[in-house]
C-alpha cells in the first residue's frame, strides 16, 4: 500500500517539529555545557520515538481504512459493471461474506430481468475461474434463471454431467430446479447420475432436492447410495428427506420410522429423524375414507408407540420438537381437525414423560393443558408456537 500520512499524523508530527526547536541544544555558557543540555537531548529523543511509534500506529489504522475502503469500491465496482462475467470475476474478489451476499443481491436483481439471463447462461457454459462460478450458483439459487424455460437450459444439464470445477456443477444443479414449469426428465436423469457419482456434500443436497419432489424409483435408489457415503449433518437430512416423504405417502412413514429407531449409530438416527420431521412437516396427513372408529383408534395406537420410541431414541432437541408437529402432519399419529381433544391431551402427555429437556417437557405439557381445558384447537395458531418452543 502506498505510504501516506493521514491529518492527524501530520498534525503530530508538525507539532514535534516545533517541539524539538524549542528544544533544541541550548547554547554553552562560560563555564561550557549544563547538565540541562544532555537531558534536553535525552527527552527529544524519547519524544521522537514517541511520535515514531504513533505514526506507526496511525499508519495501521490508515491501512485498515483503506481496506475497508476497498471493500466498498469493489461492492460498488461489482454492482456497476456493465456484463454479468465482469460481475462475477470482480465478486469472487471480495472476502467470503461478503462475496455471498453480493451473490444474493445480484440473483434478486435479475430475477427482475429477465432480459439478461442469457448472460447469466453463457457465464455458467464459460466461465472457467472456480470463485466467479461459486458466486454465479449464489446468483442463480436466488432467482436469476427463475423465468427461464426449461428448454433454455440445455447447457445447464450439459455442466451438470460432466462440469469442471464443482462450482460449475454446484450452479447448473440450482439452474435446473423446477421453475416455470417442470424439470426436464433428462435433467433429472443427469441428477440421478451425477447423485451416484458426487462426493461433495453440498452439491448431493442440492441434487436432492431436484429429483425429489416425485422421486421414481431410480432416484430413491441414487438418493440412498448418496447418503451412505456422506458424513452426518444438514447436507446427508436433506437427501434423506425425499427417502421420508417416499415413506410418508406409501405407509404413513411406518417403514422410515421403523428404520430410523433400528439405525446403528446416533448420528444416522438424528439425520433420519430430522428428514423424517421436515418430510411430514410438508404434507398433509392422509384422509382415510370409511375407517371404522376401532381400526382407526388401533391404528393410532401403533403409530403412536412407535413415534415414542423414536422420539426418546433422539439425540438432539431440535429434531424431537419438529417430530411431534409432524405427528399431526403426514405421520397421521393423530387426526389433523376435528374431535380428537382426549387423544391429543393423551399422547402430549405421554410424549412429555419421555422427554429429558426441561423446556420442551412444559411445552408438551402446555399442550396438553390446553387440550384439557378446551384452550387449544388443533388448528390454534397458539399450539404451532407451543410447539416451535416459542
Amino acid at each position: 500500500m502506498t505510504h501516506r500520512i493521514g491529518f492527524t499524523s501530520a498534525v503530530v508530527l508538525w507539532g514535534a517539529v516545533l517541539f524539538a526547536g524549542a528544544c533544541g541544544p541550548p547554547v554553552p555558557g562560560p563555564a561550557g555545557p549544563s547538565t540541562a543540555t544532555a537531558a534536553s537531548a535525552g527527552e527529544l529523543e524519547r519524544l521522537r520515538a514517541e511520535v515514531a511509534d504513533l505514526q506507526r500506529k496511525l499508519d495501521a489504522a490508515d491501512a485498515r481504512l483503506a481496506a475497508f475502503d476497498g471493500i466498498n469500491e469493489a461492492t460498488a465496482v461489482v454492482h456497476n459493471a456493465q456484463n454479468i462475467p465482469r460481475k462475477l470475476q470482480l465478486a469472487a474478489k471480495l472476502p467470503e461474506g461478503l462475496r455471498s451476499q453480493v451473490g444474493v443481491d445480484l440473483g434478486r436483481l435479475l430475477m427482475v430481468r429477465p432480459d439478461r439471463a442469457g448472460e447469466v447462461l453463457i457465464a455458467l457454459r464459460d466461465e472457467k475461474d472456480a470463485g466467479a462460478l461459486r458466486v454465479l450458483a449464489d446468483v442463480i439459487r436466488n432467482g436469476a434463471l427463475a423465468s427461464v424455460p426449461a428448454a433454455s437450459k440445455v447447457d445447464a444439464i450439459d455442466a451438470l454431467r460432466s462440469g469442471e470445477p464443482l462450482e460449475r456443477r454446484l450452479a447448473a444443479a440450482w439452474a435446473l430446479q423446477p421453475g416455470l414449469d417442470p424439470t426436464p426428465p433428462d435433467a433429472i436423469a443427469a441428477a440421478v447420475e451425477r447423485l451416484r457419482s458426487e462426493t461433495d456434500a453440498e452439491l448431493l443436497g442440492v441434487l436432492a432436492e431436484l429429483v425429489g419432489a416425485r422421486p421414481t424409483g431410480e432416484a430413491l435408489d441414487a438418493l440412498e447410495w448418496a447418503a451412505r457415503k456422506m458424513p452426518p449433518g444438514a447436507d446427508r437430512r436433506r437427501v434423506l428427506v425425499p427417502v421420508a416423504r417416499a415413506s410418508v405417502v406409501r405407509d404413513r412413514g411406518e417403514s422410515v420410522v421403523a428404520r430410523a429407531i433400528d439405525a446403528t449409530t446416533p448420528d444416522l438416527r438424528d439425520d433420519l429423524a430430522a428428514a423424517i420431521a421436515g418430510a411430514a412437516n410438508s404434507m398433509s396427513a392422509p384422509l382415510q375414507r370409511s375407517e371404522p372408529d376401532a381400526q382407526r383408534i388401533e391404528r393410532m395406537k401403533v403409530a403412536r408407540d412407535r413415534f415414542i420410541a423414536l422420539y426418546r431414541a433422539v439425540t438432539q432437541v431440535e429434531i424431537r420438537r419438529d417430530l411431534v408437529r409432524a405427528a399431526s402432519g403426514g405421520l397421521a399419529v393423530l387426526p389433523p381437525v376435528g374431535p380428537g381433544a382426549p387423544e391429543r391431551v393423551e399422547f402430549y402427555r405421554a410424549v412429555a414423560e419421555v422427554e429429558s429437556d426441561p423446556a420442551q417437557k412444559a411445552a408438551l405439557e402446555r399442550a396438553a393443558h390446553g387440550f384439557e381445558d378446551g384452550s387449544l384447537t388443533p388448528t390454534s395458531p397458539a399450539l404451532d408456537a407451543i410447539l416451535r418452543g416459542r
